[in-house]
């Protein structure tokens, strides 16, 4: 598990069971280790969940890498398709994928 999916599985972990990382160890009992796994699934899975960009934030991430493209009516297909590539790479490296 990369650092930034663990740091999204701990977020997972706090706020829907209210237990910290660290307070999970092997003394714990079974059920309550299973959730490193749980919240590891979760996390892989609403990272993965973003890999599908919506038009907002195709949009968005085309007018931050063109910035006066706001001021002509947004960004064009090239800026939007530049800022999907970019995320969904981000999102690959936060899911330890290559490439």
């Amino acid at each position: 598990m990369t650092p930034d999916l663990e740091r999204v599985a701990r977020a997972i972990l706090v706020s829907i069971w209210g237990y910290e990382w660290a307070d999970i160890n092997d003394d714990s009992p079974k059920s309550i280790r299973d959730l490193h796994e749980t919240c590891e699934e979760a996390a892989r899975a609403a990272v993965t969940a973003l890999m599908e960009v919506s038009e907002t934030m195709s949009d968005t991430g085309g007018m931050s890498i063109a910035h006066p493209s706001v001021y002509m009516g947004g960004p064009g297909p090239i800026r939007k398709r530049d800022a999907t590539r970019h995320f969904q790479a981000m999102l690959r490296a936060v899911l330890g994928d290559e490439g």
